[in-house]
């Protein structure tokens, strides 16, 4: 009966199985043990190529157990997924592979892991007895540590050429020097640059780190150097005297600077933002920034360069994202608020999280506040439904047109459904006064309106719903008056808008009441009234209805007087025999 196969590895070596050199030839590059961008990079550095069949490519955390706890040549028991056999390939000399993410094993990475290569010299049946593998033999490791309890991989992060941490705040990569693998990494590690087999590249730590452009030295293992071969840019300015650059305003910091290069292989970089960065909002490249780049050979060669940025042009049209600032007024650690693409193909698009219906962020004044453009630009929304408002939706267009009249448009992609909170009417029947919030209605003699129709030939924003009340706030149901008024509330009941409603009586005796003109309005307290026609009676009320002043007017034009009167709303009717009108006036 079949031994079911336990769920582990035991990687060991066996005393007769010799190390060539052929098998040695599969070592370790590059490794970044970082969870969110871990990879491994194996190169041959052989002369003749290597078939990949025969190699196992495997993890080992902390605290898994030794096969012997005495001996170093015996390695550990390796869970079933965190190893697996190499693909059926051949791996020319110089030619590397790359393994990521869930193509590792284990499927992801941690600073204290160790990774291994194992060569295995005959294949193996996974139906036979438990896997013990005898005829095999581990050819190279990096991060392993073992001093652990009972000669365990030892947990925390490890240092390298006498970089502290260096499994968790930097990439390690391997001396071009280095062709054979190394199974004792205290050793190979160093405790300086010089003696160590690895290059460091310290890891950006910045809020852009998210999402990072892998180094030129990932995929390719060279022996690379830095020099004006090497490091070649149509755009930057590079003087090799001063080690500066000049760089093109609307470049952005860090990893787009480097697309502003020719790729050479083995180069790698770090990108020190200037002593104003935690005060600054700006994500583009700043003068005072600090370039550091790293030739990876059989030594690092690395070279600072300071940055200036020169002005922006005239043709200059694009916008950059800034970051957002923290409750404390810094912006240190904080990310934008928007993404904006850069340079795609058709249209670039302005996007991102926050930016969805009815957020702070789809306000067009927001918007504007956290992108940067050219001092010379202009910049307007065209608005997908030709609506004119005060937010964007998704489809409408930042059009940004430079100071020689070039123009580029952004596309704007908000996600969600719009809900209007506003709360307005407006009307294709009476006439609204979205300023003095003033409905006014044009009727023929003895004509009446019902409050039910009244309604209907509103317009309220998207949600909103309408109520009349009379001069006392008692809610109407029946006819419309003169005085009275409707209250708007948005469709979360937080925004309310009151708008008087003004009837208009048209005839042949009234038509010159539309020659009435009420100023200032708001007003300090002295109203002017003016086309008055002749014998007219003024009545001034509060909101309450009480009757404030009556008078005649034996001229058309007259003044009046609410000086000693609290701030508010007073209603002003102005009558005679053939009808009357009423006006909303705002007291501040």
């Amino acid at each position: 009966m079949k031994t079911n196969l336990l769920l582990i590895s035991i990687l060991g070596f066996s005393g007769w199985l010799q190390a060539q050199d052929t098998i040695r030839s599969l070592i370790i590059t590059e490794a970044s043990f970082t969870t969110s961008s871990a990879y491994v990079e194996l190169t041959n550095s052989g002369d003749s190529a290597l078939h990949l069949n025969r190699f196992e490519f495997g993890v080992i955390h902390p605290y898994d157990k030794r096969i012997d706890t005495t001996d170093l040549n015996r390695w550990f028991f390796v869970g079933q997924d965190d190893w697996f056999m190499l693909p059926d390939t051949m791996l020319d000399p110089g030619e590397s592979i790359v393994f990521t993410g869930s193509s590792l094993p284990s499927g992801n990475s941690d600073e204290e892991d160790c990774w291994y290569v194992r060569y295995h010299n005959t294949f193996w049946s996974v139906d036979t007895e438990p896997l013990l593998i005898r005829d095999s033999i581990v050819t190279d490791q990096v991060g392993g540590i073992f001093t652990g309890p009972a000669g365990q991989q030892a947990p925390g992060v490890k240092d390298a050429a006498g970089v502290p941490g260096a499994t968790r705040n930097s990439i390690l990569v391997r001396k071009f020097s280095i062709i054979q693998g190394n199974i004792d990494f205290e050793k190979g590690r160093g405790t300086n640059a010089f003696e160590s087999e690895w290059i460091v590249i310290p890891l950006q730590v910045h809020d852009t780190s998210v999402c990072r452009n892998q180094f030129w030295t990932l995929g390719n293992h060279v022996n690379a150097h830095l020099g004006p071969e090497t490091l070649l840019s149509n755009t930057i300015a590079i003087n090799w005297t001063d080690t500066t650059l000049v760089i093109p305003w609307g470049i952005r910091r860090d990893d787009p600077v480097m697309k502003e290069f020719t790729r050479k292989p083995g180069i790698a970089w770090h990108y020190d933002y200037s002593a104003s960065y935690n005060d600054s909002a700006y994500l583009s490249a700043q003068t005072g920034d600090v370039l550091t780049l790293f030739a990876c050979g059989d030594n690092a060669e690395v070279i600072p360069f300071r940055i200036t940025v020169s002005d922006a042009t005239a043709d200059a049209n694009i916008v950059i994202p800034k970051r957002l600032v923290d409750p404390v007024l810094s912006f240190a650690g904080q990310g934008p608020l928007y993404e904006v693409t850069e340079n795609v193909p058709g249209m670039d698009t302005i996007r991102g999280d926050a930016l969805t219906a009815n957020s702070y962020a789809a306000h067009i004044d927001t918007l504007f506040k956290y992108l940067e453009g050219a001092p010379a630009a202009m910049w307007e929304i065209v608005f997908v439904d030709g609506i004119e408002k005060i937010f964007v939706k998704n489809g409408d267009l930042l059009r940004v047109k430079s100071e020689s009249g070039l123009v580029k448009d952004y596309y704007i992609k908000v996600t969600g459904q719009y809900i209007n909170y506003d709360a307005f009417v407006t009307s294709d029947i009476y006439t609204v006064d979205q300023v003095s919030y003033n409905i006014t209605c044009n009727l023929m003699q003895n004509d009446s309106i019902p409050v039910t129709e009244f309604i209907s030939n509103l317009i309220p924003s998207q949600g909103a719903s309408i109520r009349v009340f009379n001069s006392n706030y008692l809610e109407k149901t029946g006819i419309v008056e003169p005085g009275d008024f409707i209250v708007v509330t948005s469709v979360d009941g937080y925004n309310k808008s009151y708008y008087t409603i003004q009837v208009f009586i048209v005839n042949a005796n009234t038509a010159d009441f539309k020659s009435i003109r009420i100023f200032p309005i708001p007003s300090q307290g002295v109203l002017n009234i003016s086309g008055i026609p002749e014998r007219s009676r003024i009545t001034v009320k509060d909101i309450t209805g009480r009757n404030l002043i009556e008078t005649i007017a034996n001229k058309n034009t007259i003044q009046i007087s609410l000086e000693n009167k609290p701030a508010g709303m007073y209603f002003i009717r102005i009558s005679n025999d053939t009808g009357s009108v009423c006006y909303k006036v705002i007291v501040k």
